[in-house]
């Protein structure tokens, strides 16, 4: 078979590569079908500006939920300070001062936190305060007031059971006289106290969460 050169017209054989006549070089390019599914633009070559794309930069989203204990760190924990120094000196005072700051927090914590909220995350953040203010309280207790403390403590305990005449009874207000006496009481004084504040603290922010979410609706 031939075909004419593209050049002069001249007839050439198959499978040659240059044209008899004028030397033109004969070369056939193959174009394949286009395919309906392919894209009528092909993609540009990597590097080109329109296939940068930007470099992706994690982006840390708090679990729905999730207490952010850093943020209510900042403001509760300097709070809750306070209070427990004005429960340690001034007890009603201090604990009115206690609860308002426990309202303080977690509505503040609420406003600049927006987002779902429970009254049991409330509670947690209720008993932070309470486990801190009870820090405070503990220390001043044992550092500055230790000796009043046990004399006020065997003096209660002498005047309420002075008259009872049971033998047991008198060596139990004796045995709390002594150190170890002593110890053992504070130590349950102290848990009980404890165990006090929190159920307090935990109330109160769920109170407060309870009551803030039915505003905000």
């Amino acid at each position: 078979m031939s075909s004419s050169c593209y050049r002069c017209g001249a007839a050439v054989e198959d499978q040659t590569t240059f044209c008899p006549s004028c030397g033109a070089p004969q070369i056939r390019v193959t174009i394949p079908a286009a395919n309906a599914n392919s894209p009528s633009t092909p993609p540009l070559p990597p590097g080109t500006p329109e296939s940068v794309q930007p470099p992706a930069v994690p982006v840390s989203f708090g679990t729905p939920g999730q207490i952010r204990w850093r943020v209510y760190r900042r403001f509760a924990v300097p709070l809750s300070v306070v209070t427990g120094i004005g429960m340690a000196f001034i007890f009603p005072i201090g604990s009115l001062l206690f609860l308002a700051a426990i309202v303080y927090c977690v509505s503040r914590y609420r406003r600049e936190q927006p987002g779902p909220f429970s009254p049991l995350q409330g509670a947690k953040l209720g008993a932070f305060n309470g486990l801190v203010a009870f820090a405070v309280l503990t220390v001043l207790i044992l550092s500055l007031g230790r000796d009043e403390f046990r004399r006020q403590m065997v003096d209660v305990l002498q005047k309420r059971y002075a008259g009872n005449p049971d033998p047991q009874l008198q060596q139990f207000l004796h045995w709390a006289a002594t150190n170890q006496g002593f110890l053992v009481f504070t130590i349950l004084m102290l848990l009980f106290l404890l165990a006090l504040l929190l159920v307090i603290s935990s109330f109160a922010g769920a109170l407060t969460v309870t009551l803030s979410g039915n505003k905000n609706r």
